[in-house]
C-alpha cells in the first residue's frame, strides 16, 4: 500500500493512494468549499458522478478564497468544463446519476495531442511541458521514498 500527501503553496492539500495487494475502490473524490464530488469507479471512465453539498466551515471559506482557486477559475480549460458541467452539476445536486461515456477513458488525451500535432504546437497550453515535469519530479520523489524504505 502507498499513500502520499501532497501540500500546496495554496494550503490546498491532495490525499492520493494506491495499492495491488488489496481489493479496493478505484474512484476519485474531490472534496471543495461547497461541493463533494464522486467520481465513481473507474474514475477514469466512471458511469456515474455524485454530487452532495460540503459542510462549510472556517477552513472550506479560506481555501474558497485561495489564490489556487482563483488561478484555477481563470484558466481556459476549466472556463470551458464549467460551461459544460453547469448543466450536469443543476442535474445531480444532491443525487447520483449514471449515464455512459464513449471511449476507454483516455480519448481526450488523444484528441488533444491530435489537436497539437495539427496546429504545429509542441506543447499543449492544458498541459504544458512544465506541468508534465512537476509531475514526474513529484513522483520520481515518491517512488526515491518507497525505495529507502524498502531497503
Amino acid at each position: 500500500h502507498s499513500s502520499c500527501t501532497l501540500q500546496y503553496q495554496s494550503g490546498a492539500i491532495a490525499s492520493l493512494s494506491s495499492t495491488l495487494r488489496e481489493l479496493g475502490t478505484n474512484e476519485a473524490v474531490i472534496t471543495g468549499s461547497k461541493n463533494t464530488l464522486k467520481i465513481h469507479d473507474p474514475f477514469y471512465r466512471p458511469s456515474s458522478v455524485s454530487l452532495r453539498p460540503t459542510k462549510t466551515g472556517a477552513v472550506a471559506k479560506q481555501l474558497a478564497q485561495s489564490s489556487l482557486i482563483q488561478t484555477t477559475k481563470n484558466n481556459p480549460a476549466v472556463q470551458s468544463f464549467r460551461k459544460i458541467a453547469a448543466p450536469i452539476k443543476r442535474m445531480i445536486r444532491g443525487k447520483t446519476t449514471t449515464t455512459s461515456f464513449p471511449g476507454n477513458g483516455y480519448q481526450f488525451e488523444i484528441q488533444e495531442a491530435t489537436r497539437c500535432l495539427q496546429q504545429g504546437l509542441i506543447e499543449s497550453p492544458i498541459m504544458p511541458l512544465e506541468d508534465t515535469l512537476s509531475v514526474l519530479k513529484i513522483m520520481d520523489t515518491m517512488r526515491e521514498q518507497w525505495e529507502n524504505k524498502t531497503q
